[in-house]
């Protein structure tokens, strides 16, 4: 059972300005023009950010990304034509201008109803300014990402779903969150990045998990 705090995470009734919503059906569910307040997840483990170190931030104990730093070495997960296959990010990275976004969980609600449809609404754009490819990754297996990337249009857009199955790329950015009333354990939090042969040149961090603002599609389009 959820808490009793869980009302918390209602709808607001206008969207986001940097992340909207538009009104569509996916998996049979009717979606408004919403967005989640901007909350604190009831039980959400994290601590305050302390106090910046060379290029990175601390949040917590942990060395969160930020502009000028490489992306670390990750193997992520997605289905091919034959079943799971493994991708190393490196591969996908090197000499590549490359937008990596990262959710909190696939189907969630301000995932799959404001973050991915921003990056499917601004794929074309992102491409104009010479970005090769738009990458979404999530904590979830690579079963559920393929099955979401269906239900949104996200694969058919050509945008990339990849699953951080075990969490290793997401403690590695020192993202990694816990909340554990709504049942996300060792979770990304939200954000957007657009990476240059691997190196990171734009990021925009959600403080948030429920939130989809700077780490929108047209937010992050505007600052490349």
């Amino acid at each position: 059972m959820l808490p009793s705090n869980f009302s918390a995470l209602s709808f607001a009734t206008s969207a986001a300005p940097a992340c909207p919503a538009p009104t569509t059906t996916m998996s049979g569910m009717t979606l408004h023009s919403i967005a989640l307040r901007q909350i604190d997840w009831p039980g959400v483990r994290r601590d305050p950010i302390t106090r910046g170190i060379g290029n990175a931030t601390r949040w917590g104990q942990e060395m969160v990304i930020s502009v000028g730093d490489r992306l670390p070495e990750a193997t992520l997960v997605r289905i091919g034509a034959e079943g799971p296959e493994q991708v190393q990010l490196s591969e996908r990275l090197k000499g590549r201008n490359v937008v990596i976004f990262a959710v909190p969980g696939a189907f969630t609600p301000t995932c799959h109803s404001a973050h991915v449809p921003s990056f499917i609404r601004t794929k074309d754009q992102f491409a104009g300014k010479g970005v090769d490819e738009i990458i979404c990754v999530s904590v979830n297996d690579p079963f559920v990402m393929k099955a979401w990337g269906e239900s949104t249009g996200a694969s058919g857009a050509g945008i990339t779903m990849l699953a951080d199955a075990d969490g290793a790329f997401t403690k590695a950015l020192g993202l990694a969150f816990d909340a554990p009333p709504v049942g996300l354990i060792g979770r990304s939090r939200r954000y957007a990045l657009q990476a240059k042969d691997g190196v990171v040149a734009v990021i925009h961090l959600e403080e948030s998990p429920g939130v989809c603002e700077t780490s929108g599609g047209e937010a992050l389009l505007a600052a490349i």
